[in-house]
């Protein structure tokens, strides 16, 4: 009994569904255990033998999910792959999902509203600007700027005296430029 097995543009004939669940497997453990980490050619290499050589499942098994923790490696969004539908037992987890159903129930990402990305670079931007890394922007004052997030001004006091200008009252940092920190250093 063959079955196929869609994975992209690519058809599959697979005896049975070993190498589907495997895909499976080897997919999520690339989402959960490797996405967005830095890997190196021997990284890949290390994997590639161990899996291939690993003696805990079947070859079959073992390509089947190397064959998946590739497709999540490659992938750019989410992976276009179809499996025939399994009838589901007390080993798939007696839920009353199909495997098919339940690929796609753990693969599938709602992807987030434009007001939920905005949201979320905002709350990035905060916390930079906690770490002392400001998104700054000159003002009309010479030796003053602002963060466009948080509204912290810096003013170089130098800049300030040397153009007989106020220094900000609210919400003000005191910093020397680069000009005349090298000033100070030269001098």
């Amino acid at each position: 009994m063959s079955e196929t097995l869609n994975i992209g543009d690519t058809t599959i004939t697979v005896a049975d569904d070993e190498f589907a669940n495997a895909f499976q497997t080897g997919y999520l453990r690339y989402k959960v255990d490797y996405l967005n980490k830095p890997l190196t050619d021997m990284d890949l290499y290390a994997f590639y033998v161990g899996t291939m050589t690993s003696v805990q499942h079947a070859g079959r098994y073992n390509a089947g999910y190397l064959t998946g923790w590739v497709a999540a490696l490659l992938e750019r969004k989410h992976v276009t792959a179809t499996f025939p539908v399994l009838p589901c037992t007390q080993r798939c987890g007696g839920d009353g999902m199909s495997s098919t159903q339940r690929w796609t129930a753990t693969t599938r990402k709602k992807q987030p509203t434009a007001a939920e990305r905005r949201a979320t670079a905002r709350e990035q931007a905060l916390l930079n600007c906690q770490q002392g890394k400001h998104t700054d922007t000159p003002t009309f004052r010479p030796g003053e700027t602002v963060c466009m997030t948080c509204g912290l001004v810096v003013y170089c006091p130098v800049c300030l005296d040397v153009h007989r200008l106020s220094y900000p009252l609210a919400h003000a940092h005191p910093l020397t430029c680069s000009t005349h920190r090298y000033a100070e250093v030269q001098g």
